[in-house]
């Protein structure tokens, strides 16, 4: 999902958000996949009446919010229309995969921020020997940004596909 749904969205999130605020609030949203005043008076409604910050938008508190209620209050484990507890446990496999790939990226980029302290402890003041150990490092940041920003890109994917499995 977008990170943010809000007035003039449109597609097939917003359709999925738009059921279940007709299911959840006993509403008759036009489920047309387009975001537009009524639906955000209606995500207000909804925001101020289950306790979120009441601003109309559709972001990561009240999507997860709608996700974990069932309709009419009554806890989200079997909702119908929610796929198999085996593709959700894929899912969410999948997503913790990506999370530790990401971690271990980042590890990695902490250790090169490392090697660039120890490169301007080393140099003693010399900046000539600072800049060829910061320049050294650099290079090999440069080369990991692509891996950094693929992986970022797949676990945003694999959360993506998360929440619209259990928005269906």
């Amino acid at each position: 999902m977008a990170a943010v749904l809000k007035v003039n969205s449109s597609g097939s999130d917003v359709k999925k958000v738009q059921k279940l605020l007709n299911k959840k609030m006993k509403l008759k949203l036009n489920e047309d996949g387009k975001f537009g005043p009524e639906m955000e008076d209606a995500v207000k409604e909804y925001q101020k009446k289950n306790k979120l910050k009441a601003d109309g938008k559709i972001g990561p508190d009240t999507l997860a919010h709608l996700m974990d209620q069932a309709p009419n209050g009554s806890s989200g484990g079997g909702a119908p229309g929610r796929g198999s507890d085996k593709d959700g446990v894929k899912l969410l496999k999948e997503v913790k995969d990506q999370a530790d790939e990401v971690r271990q990226v980042l590890q990695a980029y902490l250790k090169m921020v490392d090697e660039v302290d120890s490169a301007l402890k080393a140099s003693r003041g010399n900046v000539d020997d600072a800049a060829m150990g910061v320049f050294g490092v650099n290079r090999h940041i440069q080369k990991q940004t692509p891996v950094v920003t693929r992986t970022c890109v797949r676990l945003e994917d694999a959360v993506h596909r998360l929440s619209m499995a259990v928005l269906e």
